[in-house]
C-alpha cells in the first residue's frame, strides 16, 4: 500500500462513525491495508478485503481502473469480489477507493484531496 505515512496521519485525526454513512460531503478514503496481497491466477472469484478509513455507502473500488463489484462492510472496511476474467493476467495492479464528489467542491478544495484514496497493489500471481 502507498502512502502510508499520509494514511497514519489522517487516521491521527479520525473519528469512526458508529454506522456507514452517506454524507453530502464525502471525507477523502484512506485505504490502510489490503488482504490477501497475493492471488493466484484463478478460475474462480476472489474476495479482497481493503481495511481503511473514510469509507462510505457510496464509495467505488476500482481494480486496474474498473469499478468492480464490492461492499462497504464499515466506514473501515470494504469487500471486493474479483471474477475470474479480472485475476487471468499475472501482474501488480492498482486498486484504489474513490468516494463520491463533494456537493460544493469549492467549499472543500484542498481540504479532503480529490476523493481518491492512495493506492493499494495486488499481485496476481502465476498458477503453478
Amino acid at each position: 500500500v502507498d502512502a502510508l505515512q499520509w494514511v497514519a496521519a489522517m487516521k491521527a485525526n479520525f473519528q469512526p462513525a458508529a454506522q456507514l454513512t452517506d454524507p453530502a460531503h464525502s471525507p477523502q478514503p484512506a485505504i490502510e491495508s489490503i488482504a490477501p496481497l497475493i492471488v493466484t491466477q484463478t478460475s474462480g472469484s476472489v474476495t479482497v478485503t481493503l481495511k481503511g478509513l473514510n469509507f462510505v455507502r457510496r464509495s467505488v473500488v476500482f481494480f486496474k481502473g474498473q469499478p468492480v463489484p464490492m461492499r462497504v462492510v464499515s466506514p473501515t472496511e470494504i469487500q471486493v469480489t474479483l471474477d475470474a476474467d479480472a485475476l487471468k493476467a499475472v501482474g501488480k495492479y492498482d486498486m484504489v477507493v474513490r468516494n463520491p464528489d463533494p456537493i460544493d467542491p469549492a467549499v472543500v478544495k484542498g481540504m479532503w484531496g480529490n476523493g481518491t484514496s492512495n493506492v493499494a497493489h495486488l499481485i496476481v500471481n502465476y498458477r503453478y
